[in-house]
């Protein structure tokens, strides 16, 4: 292990490492830094390693990736470039939780009990929550990808905790009337991928309206 123990976590420290293996090192010095830096709670650990798993995954697709490449006044959580460094596609993560009022019914069960007994959500508040989580990425770098021209591309990760499943985001993507495909034609697709036993299973949805076309294959990771 060439940076020593980077997360607490032995499964977490190994999936760090092989995730590095499609990075560039300049990329992987950022992710230790911002490791080492964050306190080692289990939320913000796993927001992190979900940011790099994606990264990783695009890059082991053959592309080369950059984190929070600089453009301008902006940082998107990556982009893909040539090999001049040009910026060719914006990828912006989105780490999609449990309703606020559950997060907080857990950290009181973990403060007075041993064991926690908690339940599915299932499809509580799921669609409006994710709706606009997706919406305000959409709008976030609108003006940047409009202006550069550049394919638009945003990662949704579920936590864990939640109960989500494909046609719950197609709802959000697809519909003519208000689906974010159709109101937000720079996006130009939405990578979902999920825990599926030890790797990610990444599923694409492109847009068919989009103004910019840009595909990605469908696989696992790692």
């Amino acid at each position: 292990m060439v940076f020593g123990q980077i997360a607490e976590n032995e499964s977490i420290n190994a999936l760090i490492y092989r995730c590095f293996e499609n990075l560039l090192d300049s990329e992987q010095q950022k992710f230790i830094k911002k490791f080492r830096e964050q306190p080692h709670n289990q939320a913000q650990i796993m927001h992190t390693l979900m940011e790099l798993v994606c990264g990783a995954y695009v890059g082991s697709l053959g592309f080369q990736i950059i984190h929070e490449y600089r453009i301008n006044s902006d940082t998107p959580d990556w982009c893909i470039v040539d090999d001049e460094n040009s910026p060719q596609v914006i990828v912006e993560f989105v780490d999609f939780h449990i309703d606020l009022g559950t997060e907080k019914y857990i950290e009181e069960q973990k403060k007075t009990k041993m064991a926690i007994g908690y339940r599915m959500n299932g499809k509580k508040n799921n669609i409006d929550r994710l709706y606009e989580s997706i919406r305000k990425k959409a709008q976030a770098y609108r003006d940047l990808v409009d202006n550069l021209n550049l394919p638009y591309v945003i990662a949704l990760h579920p936590d864990f905790l939640i109960s989500l499943d494909l046609e719950e985001v197609l709802s959000c993507l697809t519909p003519e009337e208000h689906g974010i495909f159709n109101l937000y034609p720079h996006v130009s697709g939405l990578l979902f991928f999920e825990d599926s036993g030890a790797q990610y299973k990444f599923q694409y949805m492109g847009n068919s309206k989009c103004l910019r076309k840009f595909d990605l294959p469908e696989g696992s990771y790692p």
